[in-house]
């Protein structure tokens, strides 16, 4: 099974601005899904947070996926250092690929577990 998840790799913690919100919004993001009515209203100057952003579903949502590498791709365009781009939420965002594999074992009682085998998505890149 392979899926994409996207992490914050940066001080400060996972929120969304205001233009992901908007991107998100315009591509059909279900908000009902995550406990909303509608889409999310900045609780801050140009970002929210709300606790179903952690969860690994609203993570791992292609049109949260989506958004990251549609914006990412468009201020590469405008911050075209590593400094300016540093400076820029978006780039503190990372998609990382997962692959992982399910299986069903037997430890030959007659009782049975789902193992899951895959490799480390959390060390630096």
């Amino acid at each position: 099974m392979k899926t994409r998840v996207v992490l914050h790799r940066n001080f400060g913690g996972f929120h969304l601005t205001t233009e992901m919100v908007d991107r998100m919004d315009s591509l059909g993001f279900p908000w009902q899904d995550f406990g909303l009515k509608d889409k999310p209203v900045p609780q801050y100057s140009d970002w929210c947070y709300l606790d179903k952003l952690d969860e690994f579903a609203f993570r791992s949502h292609p049109i949260l996926i989506q958004t990251v590498e549609e914006l990412q791709n468009e201020y590469k365009e405008v911050y075209t250092t590593w400094y300016e781009q540093r400076k820029q939420y978006i780039f503190a965002l990372e998609i990382r690929d997962i692959s992982l594999s399910l299986s069903i074992y037997d430890y030959r009682d007659g009782f049975e577990t789902v193992c899951v085998e895959g490799h480390d998505i959390l060390g630096y890149s």
